[in-house]
């Protein structure tokens, strides 16, 4: 089997469906499953840490003027980081390239 160029990871919680038997998924498709029982995992949690780090000791007397703080602070992050840097993900995608390369 050749090394995909390219592959999609798909970040699932380990639902019913998403473990099914028959279920079969693309060869350039990995599905990482996270841990049960850890909603911190999940991808938005990452930004809502990043944004508690920025916003402390912040106060804003009015909606207007937290919008007008947030989006240049939402505009600096990077979506591969804040999306895909985490530990079970990264032992997953060595382990997919170590499959295909042997």
């Amino acid at each position: 089997m050749q090394l995909p160029t390219s592959f999609k990871l798909l970040q699932l919680d380990q639902g019913g469906a998403h473990l099914a038997a028959d279920l079969q998924w693309p060869n350039k498709v990995l599905a990482v499953f996270q841990p049960a029982a850890r909603p911190e995992l999940h991808p938005i949690e990452r930004l809502w840490q990043e944004l508690k780090v920025r916003f402390k000791g912040l106060n804003f007397a009015s909606l207007e003027e937290l919008q007008q703080w947030l989006f240049p602070q939402l505009g600096t992050l990077s979506v591969r980081d804040s999306l895909t840097n985490r530990r079970f993900i990264r032992r997953a995608v060595r382990a997919f390239k170590n499959m295909h390369i042997q």
